[in-house]
This record gives structure tokens, C-alpha cells and sequence, in this order.
């Protein structure tokens, strides 16, 4: 639904729908494999995002620890680190992701044929990586908050388990 204005075309895109209308044109254009348009390489992406964010964070943490600094804006800072950590180290798979659900078929025949380089949006094949981090930005900018208060209340009910445990 994120990407329908993009795959309709310029016209349709200024013109905005609702909810129900984008499920019932998606349904009625791509059938049900539609709905699940990008699943699988958000799938893909998810695991290592996860992995990458909770080892950071606790390196992160460490390293606040050990400079004698306490408290939860230390532990919100960790948190923000480590989602633009997780976010700088996966951004190319949800670039990926993005161009497979916009055009599925011309980014497999494009990967085919031309390669990784194809990714890099007409800038060369020596700036590919500018291509796969086009937009990453922002995307690390709004993973941060979210990252933060995540982690931080994980932090906290991880603590207090811990505690309620040994009473």
C-alpha cells in the first residue's frame, strides 16, 4: 500500500485513498499475492536488524558503564546508538526490499542483467554504495526515538524481573 502511488504512476499519486480502497485495487490488480508484496525480504532484513541492535546496545551500554556514567538517559542514548547502528549496518536490504515491492519484476530482471551496480539509480558503479544508502538519513533519524524507548523499556523490565527473581 506504501508504494501503490509509485506503481500507479504520477496522476494517482497526488490523488490520495483510503485503506479499504488500496486493499480492494491491490486485490483486484495482484490478487492475494499482492498483500505480501516485499514479506520476504522484510523477513530477511528483520533477523539481522534484531540481532545487530541488541548486541550494539549492549556494547553501547558497556561502554557508558565503563565511563562511570548511570542512569536511563545513559541507557536512552545506548538505545538510540544502537538503532542507527542496526539501521547503518541493514539499510541496503530495505532499499532492496523497497525496489522489489515497487517494480518485482524489473528488479529481478535488472538484478540479472546488470548486476548489483543496477541498485545505484544511474550514478556509476563506483558510487553503488551512495545508491544503497540513498534516504538512510531520515531512516536512521526516525529509528532512533523508537530504538531508545524500546531497548530502554526492555532494559527496565529486564531489571525488575531480574529482581522480583532473587525476593
Amino acid at each position: 500500500m506504501q508504494t501503490h502511488g509509485v506503481r500507479a504512476g504520477q496522476q494517482s499519486a497526488k490523488n490520495a485513498i483510503g485503506f479499504i480502497e488500496a486493499i480492494m485495487i491491490i486485490g483486484r490488480e495482484e490478487g492475494v499475492k499482492g498483500y505480501w508484496k516485499g514479506n520476504l525480504p522484510q523477513v530477511i532484513r528483520i533477523v539481522p536488524y534484531s540481532a545487530v541492535q541488541l548486541f550494539a546496545y549492549e556494547a553501547y551500554k558497556a561502554i557508558i558503564l565503563f565511563w562511570g556514567e548511570d542512569g536511563q538517559l545513559s541507557v536512552l542514548g545506548a538505545g538510540a546508538c544502537a538503532g542507527m547502528t542496526s539501521t547503518l549496518i541493514t539499510y541496503p536490504l530495505d532499499v532492496l526490499r523497497l525496489r522489489l515491492a515497487v517494480e518485482p519484476g524489473a528488479s529481478c530482471h535488472m538484478l540479472r542483467e546488470e548486476g548489483l551496480a543496477s541498485l545505484n539509480n544511474g550514478l556509476g558503479p563506483w558510487l553503488l554504495m551512495i545508491g544503497l544508502y540513498r534516504g538512510f538519513v531520515p531512516n536512521a533519524l526516525k529509528s532512533m526515538p523508537n530504538s531508545s524507548i524500546k531497548l530502554t523499556t526492555f532494559d527496565i523490565v529486564k531489571q525488575r524481573v531480574r529482581r522480583s527473581s532473587k525476593k
